[in-house]
C-alpha cells in the first residue's frame, strides 16, 4: 500500500455516504499552475466532528493509504485518485 499526504483546499463541505460509514470530500492540491483533485474517504464512526470542520474552502492536511476510483465522463471510464483518510488537520491561514 502506499501512504501519501496532500495539502491543499477543501473542495466541497464533506458529506455521509455509504449508509452513512463514510464522511466524503475532495481536496484540491496545486503544483506548478495544475490542480490535482484527490476524492478523500473517512470513516464516519470515529471522526464525528470533520462534517462541522471540514467546509469548502479551508486549508488542510491530509494522511492515508491511496487507492483508485473511476467515474464516467462520455461513456468511458476515467481513472481517479483517492485516499481513504487516516489523519486530517486543519491548516489555520494568517
Amino acid at each position: 500500500m502506499i501512504h501519501l499526504t496532500v495539502t491543499g483546499n477543501l473542495g466541497m463541505d464533506a458529506e455521509l455516504r455509504n449508509d452513512n460509514k463514510k464522511i466524503f470530500f475532495t481536496v484540491a492540491s496545486s503544483d506548478g499552475g495544475r490542480t490535482h483533485w484527490i476524492n478523500c474517504f473517512l470513516n464516519f464512526g470515529e471522526n464525528t466532528k470533520a462534517l462541522d470542520l471540514l467546509k469548502k474552502g479551508a486549508r488542510c492536511i491530509v494522511q492515508g493509504y491511496v487507492f483508485q476510483t473511476f467515474y464516467e465522463h462520455e461513456s468511458q471510464k476515467i481513472p481517479s485518485l483517492s485516499i481513504n483518510v487516516s489523519y486530517y488537520e486543519i491548516v489555520k491561514q494568517s
